[in-house]
């Protein structure tokens, strides 16, 4: 009976293991999921919906580059990635109204300050 139960939880391991041994999703994968967060946040409409994922892997290809780039330095890659926080939010702020847009700013700070309070 133990030899059952031990077959049974190696089986099961190597069944976790391989279902959280998939690839790495791609920055559209990321895009889009990110876009459907924000559309659930802040009921985006269709149009509204394909330009935030459109920016949002614009972003997240610049991002890989900035941190790929061998000849900049810690400090230069940081500014690097605050100007594209910058220009996102910009970028944003012209795509979504004005209330939604705060409403995006706003819970993008809860978030903030909760992951702040759980460390």
């Amino acid at each position: 009976m133990k030899r059952i139960i031990l077959l049974f939880g190696i089986i099961f391991s190597l069944v976790a293991v391989n279902v959280h041994a998939g690839e790495t999703p791609t920055n559209a994968q990321k895009a889009h999921e990110q876009a459907m967060g924000i559309q659930k946040a802040v009921s985006l409409n269709p149009e509204q919906m394909a330009k935030v994922e459109v920016v949002l892997l614009n972003k997240l290809d610049a991002y890989d580059a900035i941190i790929n780039d061998q000849n900049t330095n810690g400090a230069a890659k940081t500014e690097a990635i605050e100007a594209l926080k910058v220009a996102k939010d910009k970028e944003f702020s012209e795509i979504m109204s004005t209330e939604q847009y705060n409403l995006f700013i706003a819970k993008r700070e809860e978030a903030k300050a909760r992951k702040a309070a759980s460390h």
